[in-house]
């Protein structure tokens, strides 16, 4: 069962998959400064040239690659500007939401503060992490207690003798991998793909170019390292 393999929602992700592919969606993408975080253009918010670049950009391009779906970068309308001020604020991110809100936008792009009052009209996904930390033991003179650190970074490992280690790590891994790759190789949603979708790059001469998205085949090779990564 798919909660038994830990993916309770494995199901949901395959219909949401296939109810993405085709459709062509409305999105508005506001400009963070610099765009080191979220998304940025040198034209600003709602600027529907090419230009954006950015994490939340690369990430919701291949998005739309592996999805399937197409996206019409769009500004919210003229006509919703002073509503959101009076709704929200003068701020172009509340703007951006405000119509996703009313329908005029299916979703927006760039980093945005998740407070209360965009949490209450629309869902907010967080698409990266905080940094992790590491937490140590401080001796009694304030320093580091490195063989403490060491006694603690090793007791995970004790359970099990050496032998037992490599039994895990050398063969049930491996098989517990290539079993998972049987099952899920070529399934709608799976991570094991028969084929996958490629931007090809045209010459057409007197410097034209044009782009197509092809689908090619995934070497098996690429599958079954992939699967020994996963487990």
């Amino acid at each position: 069962s798919y909660a038994t393999c830990g993916e309770v929602n494995r199901l949901k992700h395959t219909e949401r998959m296939r109810s993405l592919k085709g459709k062509t969606f409305q999105v508005g993408y506001a400009s963070n400064s610099g765009g080191w975080k979220g998304a940025y253009n040198y034209n600003g918010s709602f600027a529907t040239n090419n230009l954006w670049r950015g994490p939340t950009v690369d990430f919701i391009r291949q998005a739309a690659l592996v999805g399937g779906f197409r996206i019409n970068i769009t500004a919210p309308p003229e006509k919703l500007v002073n509503k959101s001020k009076n709704f929200f604020s003068n701020s172009e991110f509340d703007l951006c939401v405000y119509a996703v809100s009313l329908g005029y936008l299916d979703f927006c792009v760039g980093g945005f503060t998740i407070n209360e009052e965009r949490s209450t009209i629309t869902t907010m996904y967080e698409v990266y992490s905080d940094p992790m930390y590491l937490i140590s033991f401080i001796d009694s003179d304030g320093g580091s207690d490195w063989e403490s650190f060491y006694n603690e970074l090793v007791a995970v490992f004790r359970p099990f003798t050496f032998g037992a280690w490599m039994m895990i790590l050398l063969f049930a891994l491996p098989v517990l991998g290539m079993i998972m790759l049987y099952h899920e190789y070529d399934q709608p949603g799976s991570v094991y793909p028969k084929n996958e979708p490629a931007l090809i790059e045209k010459d057409n001469g007197m410097g034209n170019k044009s782009t197509k998205v092809a689908f090619l085949k995934t070497p098996l090779h690429k599958h079954i390292l992939s699967s020994l990564y996963r487990s």
